[in-house]
């Protein structure tokens, strides 16, 4: 297979396989999820239903987000909900990565997830919900990174990564973004480039840190105490 470019669009694996030449500093955070199936009749009354994003008093699950009903390969229509919980990894590894999508304990919070779905949506009956696994990517500057391929000499190599657990709901504008550029090196003019440089790095000073902003920190100061 050749081709003149390459646009590496991995998610959690973009810096494993030696897809890159350089790696890219990013943040990988286990979730948990749900995916509970409704009738064709409730998909299509839900159908104009919003995503959801919220945050939640409980003791075991927050910052919920929830997606509208979906068409599935299977068929069935399902309603995705996903939150941080707990027992949340943050992996660094391929090993740790492929362990939590091969046996990763995301059934410990379905109980909490569902009951937290059936409140949002207390009229609806699900025939099934399911638990299921993800990884959030996180990026420096909060924004998905889609640029050149740091030390790829020859120009012809793109990466496009971290939803920051939220790029769903853009995934097709931003898809559309790295593929004009990758295709001519055009950008939105109501886009800033700077967020979405692969060169961003983490760094302290932020009033709010986020999770993944502490993460980093704590990383930096383990490599270093590790020298």
């Amino acid at each position: 297979l050749r081709a003149q470019k390459v646009l590496v669009a991995c998610g959690a694996f973009t810096n494993f396989h030696h897809l890159l030449p350089q790696p890219l500093p990013l943040i990988l955070k286990t979730e948990a999820m749900i995916w509970a199936t409704v009738s064709v009749e409730t998909a299509a009354r839900l159908h104009a239903m919003p995503g959801v994003g919220y945050n939640i008093d409980d003791p075991d699950i927050d910052d919920i987000y929830m997606a509208p009903p979906l068409l599935y390969p299977d068929g069935t229509h399902k309603i995705k909900l996903g939150c941080n919980t707990k027992g949340e990894l943050w992996p660094r590894t391929l090993a740790e990565v492929q362990a939590w999508f091969q046996s990763g304990a995301s059934d410990a919070d379905m109980p909490a997830m569902a009951a937290a779905l059936q409140t949002i949506l207390p009229d609806v009956e699900f025939q099934q919900i399911t638990s299921h696994r993800c990884i959030v990517t996180y990026t420096p500057s909060g924004y998905p990174t889609i640029d050149r391929a740091p030390g790829d000499g020859h120009g012809r190599l793109f990466v496009a990564t971290g939803g920051n657990g939220s790029g769903a709901g853009g995934s097709d504008a931003l898809g559309h973004t790295a593929a004009g550029f990758v295709f001519d090196g055009r950008w939105p003019d109501a886009l800033p480039r700077q967020p979405f440089l692969a060169s961003n790095q983490w760094g302290a000073g932020k009033k709010n840190p986020s999770k993944a902003q502490m993460r980093a920190l704590e990383l930096q100061h383990e490599d270093k105490g590790a020298r």
